[in-house]
């Protein structure tokens, strides 16, 4: 039986030299334990169905929750096989995470005793609770935190203290950027407001001089409103140029219906290949696959298709009369119409079987 260790691959130099830790202090062997950083799985296995047998030998998961757990979909996949299973979950709080941290998640811990490690005496603490909960278990373990105070200062020192203070800089540094970025978007708002006041007043000047065919003739050929259409639907083009083509009807399912693109029986060769390319990940409960939104070039696409729609929105019934003008009346603009995607992104858009 195993310890099964769910964390970030970010965070790999720091769990290898925790769980060092655990197996010298308690006096465990190596093969008592599986976590993914550990070299246990190797080229060309499948992660998903590798997870899932580990689990299954498991008695014990230990989540170390950082802010790379967080924002990980792996770690919440692991998560989420360990409830289903009802194996018994050790979370480890490293700040700047706290309790409050899982709150936005899908699971709650809040009925369970949590260990945040931010001190020598909270490393004992993890110990003797891992202690314990393994000698329930039938583990044979051995711990003594007084023989054991050199080992745990020396990692509080040299791993846990410098790599708390290294989230914590990430972090501050992340709200500076974000406090200078949104000080340049203010300043950017009062521009463009300034420019609009212009464009209002020359809009009224010009409209006393036209009549309304004339007007809407004039609108047409001088808006802006259609070229940052044509951009954004050519950058999101190119966009899906860069990932496999099967990707855009994953895509599709889930911006449309907010689901999973079922196998269809005629694309499983191109999406193991979009898969392997860590594009998209297979999710065995529902036989059906879902976008890896930490792949970065599915991470830009979807922002993108965002921004979009925000566009279309604010913008609705002035693309309206282009669109109509360059497809004809018949066509719609409407981000969730499939023949809007073929047209506009250049994709092939296939039915996921639901």
């Amino acid at each position: 039986m195993k310890i099964f260790f769910s964390h970030a691959s970010k965070d790999e130099s720091f769990v290898t030299s925790l769980i060092d830790l655990i197996q010298v202090t308690l006096e465990l062997k190596r093969d008592e334990f599986f976590y993914t950083s550990g070299g246990e799985i190797r080229s060309g296995d499948k992660w998903l169905d590798r997870i899932r047998v580990e689990l299954d030998k498991s008695d014990l998961v230990v989540a170390i929750v950082t802010p790379n757990f967080l924002e990980s979909s792996y770690c919440h996949i692991e998560l989420g096989a360990s409830w289903i299973k009802e194996l018994k979950v050790v979370p480890i709080m490293v700040p700047p995470t706290n309790k409050d941290s899982l709150a936005d998640t899908p699971f709650n811990f809040s009925h369970v005793q949590m260990t945040i490690l931010e001190s020598e005496e909270s490393l004992r603490t993890l110990l003797r609770d891992i202690r314990d909960n393994l000698i329930k278990l039938n583990y044979k373990v051995a711990f003594d935190d007084r023989t054991e105070s050199v080992r745990i200062k020396r990692f509080f020192r040299e791993s846990l203290n410098p790599f708390i203070n290294k989230n914590r800089d990430i972090i501050t540094r992340s709200k500076a950027s974000l406090i200078k970025e949104n000080q340049e978007q203010q300043l950017s708002l009062e521009s463009l407001i300034e420019e609009n006041d212009k464009l209002n007043k020359e809009n009224k000047r010009i409209r006393s001089m036209k009549d309304f065919k004339e007007l809407e003739q004039y609108d047409l050929e001088n808006s802006n409103v259609w070229e940052k259409f044509e951009s954004f639907a050519g950058n999101i083009k190119s966009s899906f140029n860069s990932l496999s083509f099967i990707t855009a009807s994953v895509f599709y399912e889930q911006y449309i219906h907010s689901g999973y693109f079922s196998e269809d029986g005629f694309h499983t060769s191109d999406l193991k290949a979009a898969v392997n390319r860590k594009e998209i990940f297979f999710i065995e409960d529902y036989n059906a696959y879902e976008l890896n939104k930490d792949h970065p070039k599915v991470e830009k696409v979807h922002y993108m298709l965002q921004d979009f729609q925000y566009f279309i929105e604010e913008n609705h019934d002035a693309l309206v009369k282009h669109y109509n003008a360059k497809h004809g009346e018949d066509n719609m603009l409407d981000l969730d119409l499939r023949d809007f995607w073929v047209k506009e992104f250049s994709v092939t858009v296939y039915d996921s079987a639901r």
